[in-house]
This record gives structure tokens, C-alpha cells and sequence, in this order.
């Protein structure tokens, strides 16, 4: 294989993934959907992180690999953090689309404490929650993280008891509560099939093809991340485990516990992040508000290029 290509590509699509999360992410700021834009910023962060990292690890020779000292402590957490994070984007998506086919309970405007029990949920399942388990990721660190090439810095844990409380339990519990409200929210849109676009389309603040998208998008994640947590959380649990010691897992020289692996592509994990940047950018990248921002920023530019070339005439 020609790893060099392999990773001037990889950099290339990732660098353009996080490009694409662009607009998204300016749609979702204006409606003020938070779990929509902690989805976007993190996957826009990730894609520029893929690329960095495979312009640095390109290389087989792995005598001349940087050690990623400070860049992969940092990046190490936010990739635990984000794989925390998007399943509570999920569930919040699927709790969201449940709460809009619920028409026994519509109302022309939520409520001050619907809106602040939604928040509390949100910042909760997208924010706290992910920050938790970065934080707690030192308890199992062993080592301090692995180098793979192209991939670069790739989270560690142990095979003991705490990884599977800390870390292998949140994916599958937040993506199994996403599909209990995906079933309720499918129940509910096969119930009111006959009259669906008079009921998305008297939504509140929301307009009939923002909820059609909605909903279309959190289907495309759960179908994505769904068996990804599955296989991952299959393949975590087929390993062979140990008691737990902390003297084990941080001793004296736990600092320099750097592992390199020169023989590792990068993970399907992060394929996904860049799959799901351009699926952020199909739904959301394209619509009527998109759009629109795309010709204001296409007559600002080209007011400032009339005004450039008027001073130099």
C-alpha cells in the first residue's frame, strides 16, 4: 500500500470535512439548536485534527515520528469526549423529532420551563456528560496513548473493570434510549401518516422541510453509529480483562508511556467523523437558509472585489 497517498488523501477529504461543517454549523448558531451545533463544532474539530495528523504521520519510518507530547494529550480527550458526545446529540435529536409528533401536546410555543428542562437535557448529555468521561479517561489510561500512523494520537484504556463502567457502558445506554424515543417517534408518525405534513408543518419555529430533514438526519446517525457502538462495544467486551491496580497502570515512568504503532490505517472511527461531516453538510449545507447565506457572502465578495478594483484605477 502508498501510505503517502493513503495519507495526502485522508488529510484532503478530512481537511475538506471540516470545511463542510461551515454553513451547518452557522444554521444550527442561528436557530440556537445546541445539541446540532455541539455535533457540528466537535465533528469540525475531529476532520481538522484527521487531517493534521496525517500530514504529520505520514511516514513509515517511525525512528523520525514526533512524539505527539501536549497535541495528543489534548486530542486524545476530545476524541473520547466526541465519542460520547454524538450519541447524546442522537438522543437529544430523537427526544426533540418525539416532542414535535406529539400532537395530544402541541402548543404554539414551548414554555419558558419546557425550554430551560430541553437545555438542562442538552448541555447534560452533549457537554457534561462528555466531559466526564474525558476527565475520568486518566484512571485507565494505560499508556498514555498510542502514535498509529496516519491516524496519529489514539486513545488508551486498560482491559479491567473501570473501562467498561467509565467508558464502554455511555455509547451503548445513550444509543439504546435514542431508539426507545425513535420508536416512540415512529409509532407517532405512522399513527398520524395521513395528515404528516399538516403536523410538521404547524410546528413552532420550525418549518415543514427543516422537520422532514430533522428527522431524516437523525435516522442516517442512528443507522451509522448504532452498529459502529455494537461492534465496538462487542469487540471491547471479547477481550481478555485483569483486576484493576493503579500502581499498575500509572507507575513511576507513566509519562514516557508513549506506544508507536507504524502498521495501523486509521479506524473506522474516523471515517465515520469524516462521513458524517459531509452528511451534516448534505442535510443542512443545502437548504433554502444555506442558500441564502451563500448569496450574501457571494455579494459581499463581490462588493469587496469591485471596491479593490476601483482603487487601482
Amino acid at each position: 500500500m502508498d501510505y503517502l497517498a493513503y495519507s495526502v488523501t485522508f488529510a484532503i477529504l478530512a481537511f475538506m470535512a471540516c470545511l463542510a461543517c461551515v454553513p451547518p454549523l452557522l444554521i444550527h448558531i442561528k436557530a440556537k439548536n445546541l445539541a446540532a451545533i455541539v455535533l457540528t463544532l466537535g465533528i469540525a474539530i475531529l476532520c481538522f485534527l484527521n487531517a493534521l495528523n496525517a500530514l504529520i504521520w505520514h511516514s513509515g519510518d517511525q525512528d523520525t515520528w514526533w512524539d505527539g507530547k501536549i497535541l495528543c494529550d489534548i486530542e486524545v480527550k476530545l476524541y473520547i469526549g466526541q465519542g460520547v458526545s454524538v450519541d447524546g446529540v442522537i438522543l437529544c435529536l430523537f427526544r426533540q423529532i418525539a416532542a414535535i409528533l406529539d400532537t395530544e401536546h402541541i402548543s404554539l410555543a414551548p414554555s419558558r420551563q419546557q425550554r430551560k428542562i430541553t437545555l438542562v437535557i442538552e448541555i447534560c448529555l452533549c457537554v457534561v456528560l462528555p466531559s466526564l468521561v474525558m476527565a475520568t479517561q486518566y484512571v485507565v489510561q494505560r499508556p498514555r496513548y498510542w502514535v498509529r500512523r496516519i491516524a496519529g494520537c489514539t486513545p488508551s484504556y486498560d482491559n479491567s473493570w473501570p473501562s467498561f463502567v467509565l467508558f464502554y457502558t455511555w455509547p451503548m445506554i445513550l444509543c439504546i434510549t435514542a431508539c426507545v424515543y425513535c420508536a416512540i417517534a415512529m409509532v407517532r408518525l405512522w399513527r398520524h401518516r395521513r395528515e404528516l405534513s399538516a403536523v410538521l408543518s404547524d410546528t413552532p419555529g420550525a418549518t415543514r422541510s427543516q422537520n422532514y430533514r430533522l428527522i431524516s438526519f437523525a435516522v442516517v446517525l442512528l443507522l451509522i453509529y448504532l452498529p459502529f457502538n455494537i461492534v465496538a462495544f462487542a469487540g471491547n467486551m471479547s477481550t481478555q480483562w485483569h483486576i484493576y491496580s493503579w500502581s499498575y497502570i500509572h507507575p513511576s515512568n507513566w509519562a514516557d508511556g508513549i506506544l508507536f504503532d507504524p502498521l495501523a490505517t486509521p479506524s473506522f472511527d474516523r471515517w465515520t467523523q469524516i462521513v458524517t461531516a459531509y452528511i451534516l453538510f448534505g442535510f443542512f449545507g443545502l437548504g433554502r437558509d444555506t442558500k441564502q447565506m451563500y448569496r450574501s457572502w457571494f455579494q459581499w465578495l463581490k462588493k469587496c472585489f469591485g471596491q479593490a478594483v476601483q482603487r487601482r484605477n
